[in-house]
């Protein structure tokens, strides 16, 4: 018999919107829409120069949707390209390098929906210096 784990949330309506459209300065906007401990979804909106540094999540799968515009992602080298439009999109292994960017001149909306391993170390590892608009990052 299948053991049911415990519910630690409740069942949530929700909108995949940003909260408001101040950047403060940043050519990219991250805003978590609904989760748990175990699941959890964020919408980003990217402009020009939003870019990320090669980097990778240790403890997370990621499955990224794009809802508006184009997203170019790169793994492990930048001749593992994958070029994504709208309702495309890629799913990253827990630990595998990549980094991503804006393919379109549009603002890319896209969605990032992580599976946690509890198990797993947590953490980002980062395979590049970040860019200087990523300093939030630095003290994670």
């Amino acid at each position: 018999m299948v053991q049911a784990r415990e519910q630690t949330v409740e069942m949530q309506a929700f909108k995949c919107e940003l909260p408001d459209d101040d950047f403060q300065g940043r050519p990219k906007k991250t805003a978590r829409i609904v989760g748990s401990g175990l699941l959890g979804m964020g919408l980003q909106v990217v402009l020009e120069g939003g870019e990320t540094n090669r980097h990778s999540h240790n403890n997370q799968d990621a499955i990224w949707l794009v809802l508006e515009g184009r997203a170019r992602f790169y793994g492990a080298t930048d001749e593992d390209v994958f070029e994504v439009g709208q309702h495309e999109g890629v799913f990253i292994p827990m630990a595998s390098p990549y980094w991503f960017e804006s393919a379109s001149s549009e603002p890319l909306k896209i969605l990032r929906i992580a599976a946690t391993d509890k198990d797993a170390p947590s953490g980002r590892t980062n395979y590049e210096e970040l860019k200087g608009w990523q300093g939030h990052l630095a003290a994670r």
